[in-house]
Order: C-alpha cells, then sequence, then structure tokens
C-alpha cells in the first residue's frame, strides 16, 4: 500500500512537471469579464479565431500544439456545444477540427488536441478558432480582453462572414494555444490604434499606442521611433519587464501637424533588448503606418444631437434639462432637432420623426433619448440613439467627435416677409476624397419655442429645436457624389406656409385617436423669426443605422447667412489678393450692392471669415466684398 502511494505521489509531481513545461501562447493578457464578452451581426452562429502569421510560425517551427485554451461569455450553446479547428485560411478546409464541451462560462477552459500538430514553419499562416450556435443570437459568447488591440491577429463571425475586430475595442480574444515546448524566443508587437481620427493643422494631438509581448522571453527594453510627416523623435523605454502576453500602454508627447493634407505617421519599435541575442524574432509587425489627413486649422464643424421626445412623456422636461446643461458645457459647437418620436406620436410628429426610429437598437423605442451625429460608440449602445445621462453622452460625443468630417458647408437664405418666399442655396466642399466618393446632403426646417401642453411642463410648455419637415423629397436626403476641392451646391425655393400641420396623423391614424376630434391640435402657427434650415452631409450607407453617420452640419436663421470656417471654395475667403481690383460698392439700410456691374458671383464676409448673403442686411462693422466679374476677381474693404 505505502510503495502504491509512493507510485501515485511520484505521477502526480511528474505530471504537474510536465503542465509547468508546457508553455501557452495568445495574444490576450488574460483579463476574463462578465463585462468584456460580446456578439457580432444578428445570427446565432457565433465564433472566434486567433491568426499566427508565417514569421510567428518559424519561430514555432518543431513545436508540437498539444492543446486549445479558451474563455466564453457563455456556455448556452446547442448541448453546450463548440467545434475548434486549425487551418491555414480562415473559412478554407481545417487541417483538423474537434468538438469540446463549454463547462462554464467565464472560466479559461483547457480543450485537448485528438492529436498533436507539429507547427512545420512554412505554414503561411495558422488560423485557430471555434464556432458555435447559440441558443439565441442575443447571447454574448465571445470573450477578449478589451485592451490588446492588434491588426490582422483576431477574428469574429458576423452574420456567417468571419471579419478583423481590430478597431471594434474588443482587444484579444480569450484564446491560445499550448506547446510542448518553450521555443524561448522574444516579439514585441505594436497594436491598439488606428490612427483614424480628426486631425488639424497646428494643433497638438496624441497618438497613444500599446505594445505587447507575444514571446515567452521578457521585453527588458526597446526604442521608440516616432515619425510624423518630417519630424523624427526617438524615445527609451528600460526596465519594461513584459513578460507572456503582457502589455504596455504608451503616450508619447504631443506632436503638431505643421501641413494640410495627407501626413505619413510612422510609430516603430527598435533595439529591443538592446539588440543582444535575445532580441526580436520577428519584427514584422514591430510598426505601425498611416496617411493622416491634416484639415485645415481654421476647420470649423457643428455637432448634430438630436433628441427623441414626446408631449405624453413625463420624464421628457427633465431630460431637455440635463441635455441642455450639458451641452452648454462642450467647446464644439452643436444643431440641435427634436424629433416627437420614441414614445407616443404627438401633436408636432411628423413622418420624418416616425423615420428616425431606424435609429434605435430594433427591439425598442423610448424617449427621452438622444444621438450625436446619428453615431453608435461601441463601448456605449451598439445603435445611436442612447438614454440621456451623462455617462452615456459624454463617451458618445468625444468618439463622435473623433470621426473626420470631410467637407465644410456654406448657407446662404433669404425670406420675404410680404410673400413668405424663402431661397436656400448650400455649398458643400469637401476637404479630401469620401470612402466611396459619396455622400448624402439634408435639409431639415426647425421650429424653436413653441408653446404647447407637456405633461409634467403645463400648458404652455415651451418647445424647443421641433423639426417640422424636411426639404428633400426623402427623409434621408439627396445622394451626391462629390470631388476633393470641388464645391458641391444644392439650391431650393419654398413659401413658408402660415402654420404646419403634423404630417403623422392621416385621416386613417386620427380614427379612433386623441385627436380624432381636436384636428386643430396638429396645426401650429409658423413664426418665422423662429424658423431655422438645419443643413448636414452624412454617409450614405443603408445596410445598418450605424452605417448614416453625419459628417459635418449647420444651421441659420430664415433670411440670414453663414459659412463655415475652412470653406475656401468660389471666391474665397475675405482675403485681399495683391492682384485684385478694386470693386466699387455702396452701403444703404445695411445692404451692400456693386456699382455699376452685375458680378458672376459675390461673397460678403464678416471678419470672423462668416459668408453673408448679398441681400442681408448687416449689422454695424467691417466687411469685405469679393466678386467675379469677368474672370476677374475684384475686392473692396467697405464699413456697415
Amino acid at each position: 500500500m505505502r510503495n502504491f502511494l509512493k507510485i501515485l505521489a511520484f505521477l502526480f509531481v511528474f505530471s504537474a512537471n510536465a503542465l509547468a513545461d508546457d508553455i501557452v501562447l495568445g495574444y490576450t493578457d488574460g483579463t476574463i469579464d462578465r463585462t468584456k464578452v460580446f456578439h457580432l451581426g444578428t445570427t446565432k452562429q457565433q465564433g472566434q479565431a486567433i491568426r499566427l502569421s508565417h514569421e510567428k510560425l518559424q519561430a514555432l517551427r518543431g513545436c508540437r500544439i498539444t492543446a486549445l485554451q479558451a474563455a466564453f461569455g457563455s456556455r448556452m450553446t446547442l448541448d453546450n456545444r463548440v467545434r475548434f479547428f486549425l487551418a491555414t485560411e480562415l473559412g478554407g478546409e481545417p487541417l483538423l477540427t474537434f468538438e469540446g464541451t463549454i463547462d462554464k462560462a467565464l472560466k479559461n477552459l483547457s480543450f485537448p488536441l485528438p492529436e498533436a500538430y507539429v507547427v512545420t514553419g512554412d505554414e503561411p499562416a495558422l488560423y485557430i478558432g471555434y464556432e458555435a450556435e447559440t441558443l439565441a443570437a442575443s447571447y454574448n459568447l465571445l470573450s477578449s480582453d478589451f485592451k490588446n488591440e492588434l491588426p490582422g491577429c483576431n477574428f469574429a463571425l458576423s452574420d456567417g462572414t468571419w471579419v478583423d475586430v481590430c478597431g471594434t475595442k474588443t482587444g484579444a480574444a480569450n484564446l491560445r494555444i499550448v506547446l510542448d515546448r518553450d521555443p524561448a524566443f522574444a516579439d514585441i508587437i505594436v497594436c491598439g490604434a488606428k490612427f483614424e481620427g480628426y486631425y488639424q493643422c497646428g494643433k497638438a494631438s496624441a497618438f497613444p499606442f500599446r505594445v505587447v509581448n507575444f514571446g515567452t522571453r521578457p521585453i527588458e527594453s526597446f526604442d521608440v521611433v516616432f515619425t510624423l510627416g518630417d519630424r523624427e523623435e526617438r524615445y527609451a523605454y528600460a526596465d519594461t519587464a513584459l513578460g507572456q502576453g503582457e502589455g504596455m500602454d504608451i503616450a508619447l508627447p504631443e506632436a503638431v501637424c505643421t501641413e494640410e493634407g495627407e501626413v505619413a505617421l510612422r510609430i516603430a519599435i527598435e533595439e529591443v533588448n538592446g539588440g543582444s541575442g535575445a532580441a526580436e524574432a520577428d519584427d514584422s509587425d514591430n510598426a505601425l503606418s498611416a496617411s493622416l489627413f491634416c484639415y485645415p486649422e481654421e476647420m470649423e464643424r457643428c455637432v448634430l444631437v438630436e433628441s427623441f421626445t414626446g408631449q405624453a412623456c413625463s420624464q421628457c422636461p427633465s431630460g431637455h434639462t440635463v441635455l441642455e446643461n450639458f451641452l452648454e458645457k462642450q467647446a464644439t459647437p452643436s444643431v440641435v432637432v427634436s424629433h416627437h418620436a420614441g414614445y407616443l406620436p404627438d401633436a408636432f410628429t411628423m413622418e420624418e420623426d416616425i423615420d428616425c426610429l431606424f435609429f434605435y437598437d430594433g427591439t425598442s423605442t423610448y424617449a427621452p433619448a438622444v444621438m450625436f451625429n446619428r453615431t453608435a460608440c461601441p463601448q456605449v449602445s451598439v445603435a445611436p440613439v442612447m438614454d440621456i445621462s451623462v455617462t452615456k453622452m459624454q463617451p458618445t460625443l468625444e468618439y463622435a467627435l473623433n470621426r473626420e468630417p470631410y467637407a465644410s458647408i456654406s448657407l446662404q437664405t433669404s425670406f420675404d416677409p410680404l410673400t413668405q418666399q424663402c431661397s436656400l442655396r448650400a455649398g458643400f466642399l469637401p476637404h479630401r476624397a469620401l470612402p466611396d466618393g459619396r455622400a448624402v446632403v439634408g435639409f431639415l426646417l426647425v421650429q424653436d419655442s413653441i408653446p404647447a401642453y407637456q405633461t409634467n411642463g403645463g400648458a404652455s410648455y415651451m418647445h424647443r429645436h421641433v423639426c417640422r419637415g424636411c426639404l428633400t423629397e426623402s427623409s434621408w436626403g439627396e445622394e451626391v457624389v462629390l470631388t476633393p476641392g470641388e464645391t458641391l451646391e444644392w439650391q431650393t425655393e419654398f413659401t413658408l406656409p402660415e402654420s404646419i400641420r403634423s404630417s403623422y396623423w392621416t385621416a386613417e391614424r386620427l380614427e379612433g385617436s386623441q385627436y380624432e376630434n381636436a384636428e386643430s391640435l396638429l396645426n401650429h402657427a409658423v413664426v418665422p423669426q423662429n424658423m431655422s434650415i438645419v443643413a448636414y452631409m452624412a454617409e450614405c450607407g443603408s445596410a445598418s443605422n450605424t452605417s448614416r453617420r453625419i459628417l459635418n452640419c449647420q444651421s441659420v436663421r430664415l433670411g440670414e447667412s453663414y459659412t463655415q470656417r475652412g470653406f475656401t471654395a468660389g471666391i474665397g475667403l475675405p482675403t485681399l489678393a495683391a492682384e485684385a481690383e478694386r470693386l466699387e460698392v455702396e452701403v444703404r439700410d445695411g445692404r451692400i450692392s456693386v456699382v455699376g456691374v452685375a458680378p458672376e458671383q459675390i461673397g460678403i464676409f464678416d471678419l470672423q471669415g462668416r459668408h453673408h448673403a448679398p441681400e442681408s442686411v448687416l449689422q454695424h462693422g467691417i466687411y469685405v466684398v469679393r466678386a467675379l466679374l469677368g474672370g476677374r476677381v475684384l475686392s473692396s474693404l467697405v464699413r456697415v
């Protein structure tokens, strides 16, 4: 009996030592948390995979993969089963497959291969992953560390298609390989940044990134070489002691783009471990390169803030206050539009408001709610619309502001109070090419300060920024083709009615409704001085509610005009060229007119660069008048 116990003890020690010799490799830092789970797409089929490059497989040459380690966000799959695979092409014929059982969620589980796979080092790449069918499409099967963002290394299934998840902020999959021996190599990877944000000439920008050690030897030191345009800086990092799977966030000093347009950026890691024998085994992923677009220093943009409300919504008045207080603290100007939808249709509801319910998550609508530039922040919501809370609004607004605006906007309007005739002339100037060369331009008619009933607000509650319809045939605007540096012009004329009636309440909908015998409530008088036009340019995607992001917007009151700073097409900004000829003008009743000639184009600018329509009644001040006449540019400085 004693000898038998000794044998058991020996076997236990031998097994423990064998397990201790196993080497576990992956891109994850090992974080497993119930808040760090997700799924992509709308189907029950979910999956996750990692990719080992040819260079990394050369470092692992001769090693045997004996098992896989994985963590799952849920065990709610068919029969709790999951199918693993190894393949040289993602979605291609696998080298081997096997099944496993998910015993527990949010725990690192080990799944031995039925037969060890020997790494030859000749593979072009090796994909290691799993697929499973969940009991419902909403289950979050996929588990990641939400830290190590690595391009071309982590993938997930989305409606049957494998997609690279880099950029979704989900980080690296909690999926690793187990090797039978230590290949003893160092391998640092640069990750955590795609540098696709919004950059302006002359303004300091941060370029944070992250490094991760994929190798089995610790990373003790390295240099970072940062190149932006013609500027190069080197930064040394010592005593880092990064073990396998460990990462480090790096924040270099902010840098300034000094030229407009395309600027080359490169971040490279050099002198790993001093360039010694324990140096880098795979330097193919030691650098990040990007071509940034640097917008003009005077570039101006606005955020389109669309709120969802309703007269019967008891929480909406307090929600309106929270939103107003929040916007007052923001540096970037905003244009606010209120859609009377999301709760119950009321006397203000227009068909355009109902169409905007498209931006909810598809399962429910509610109010008070809000969206910023029709943009969904991955850390907050899967859809652009969210409830009104500062903890959700702040990160979503910051995320929206980090997206590129692409274009500047110029608006010129006129209004004749006698005939109620309105005209609009809009210009959209793209600074750079859009991803597919197309966009959507849209125009909303908005009325401010309409007194009417509101639950918890009284009988004469002031309804702000109310959407009164759009000026295009479709609620979604008009698709256009844009060329960088060329201004797209859009114009229309319309007659402002005495009142605007809710377009949602058709005769059929009125039957049995609260407005059936009180249709007069559906008409609200138009107050011209409270009317404005909101112009916007947006992505023209239609596949999902996250593919119609607003790029830039601007609002003007009827009869007023405004040109965003950075809009430099046409006859230009209020600068007097040395070769420009003198233009004769006169001022009468606050209006500027050209004497004796009819220019082909004319622009009136104040000293802040704002564009005013030629027929505008101007406030006292100094203005620059520029006109195009027979191919010549004529200019004049005038005081009103």
